[in-house]
């Protein structure tokens, strides 16, 4: 027997794993930025939510490298002075939504920009990679 699963039906699977995965961040968010995720809410439960946009909006643009994927959660999460949805307002954001499937570079260059920025001292954000 050859079991034949269709492309639509392993995006979906993928896209299904990454939501289920949300809620091991929200509690990983909770115990190691405390103070920060806290702005959110008590529990990690009110941040899963959140997360779950923030799933939806990584998926649709494109970013699929899960270190980046990552970054992306901490910064806009954590490191980003204003609470979630406001990182995706950036221009930066803004510019790879206007072209999906170049996210995992896009995004990249944003964070090499970052870290160059927080090397001349003139960051407002924490770097850590």
């Amino acid at each position: 027997m050859v079991l034949r699963i269709k492309q639509t039906q392993m995006e979906a699977g993928r896209r299904a794993r990454l939501h289920r995965q949300m809620v091991d961040a929200a509690d990983d968010l909770f115990e190691l930025h405390p103070h920060e995720a806290s702005r959110y809410g008590d529990k990690p439960s009110d941040l899963v939510p959140l997360l779950h946009q923030f799933a939806d909006e990584v998926w649709d643009v494109g970013l699929s490298d899960p270190e980046l994927r990552a970054r992306m959660m901490i910064l806009a999460f954590i490191k980003y002075p204003k609470p979630w949805p406001a990182f995706l307002e950036l221009p930066m954001w803004q510019q790879i939504r206007e072209r999906p499937g170049q996210a995992n570079d896009l995004f990249e260059d944003f964070c090499a920009k970052l870290k160059y920025i927080a090397r001349q001292d003139r960051a407002t954000i924490e770097v850590w990679w």
